[in-house]
């Protein structure tokens, strides 16, 4: 039997892609996961803290909880929503849905470890989002 090695070869190719790329939504999905902390660049001393807790993912979304907190940590404000991810080769994409439908696509993850979650979005400018894991303190 004659074995056409092209045709293998991109098999084996398009099967590897298929799986490096599904591995590194995975990462960025179990990194992502918990309670972040947005890092006011604008105003240091503000006594306002928000925080985005991004659930488990299931079904190709996940939740994700908006909280709007003063000082002594007492809840101001909250909001529902949902979130996906993306991955189109090195870059890990996540766009939001608010409880209302509306949407806010195309965020890229510059930088996503265990304690800092650095996001940006181009458009009509640049859009950057710092987040520290829990408290920033």
């Amino acid at each position: 039997m004659k074995v056409n090695f092209s045709i293998l070869f991109h098999c084996l190719f398009f099967v590897s892609l298929v799986l490096i790329l599904s591995a590194c939504k995975k990462r960025c999905q179990t990194k992502l996961e918990g309670q972040w902390e947005l890092v006011n660049v604008v105003n240091a001393t503000d006594t306002l803290h928000s925080f985005w807790i991004f659930g488990r993912i299931n079904g190709g979304s996940g939740t994700l909880t908006y909280e709007m907190r003063n000082a002594d940590n007492t809840l101001i404000a909250t909001a529902l929503g949902r979130y996906y991810l993306n991955t189109k080769f090195t870059k890990c994409l996540v766009d939001f849905e608010d409880s209302k439908g509306e949407s806010s696509n195309a965020w890229e993850i510059l930088r996503l470890n265990k304690k800092e979650l650095v996001i940006i979005k181009k458009g009509h400018g640049i859009t950057l989002k710092e987040f520290c894991k829990t408290r920033c303190n």
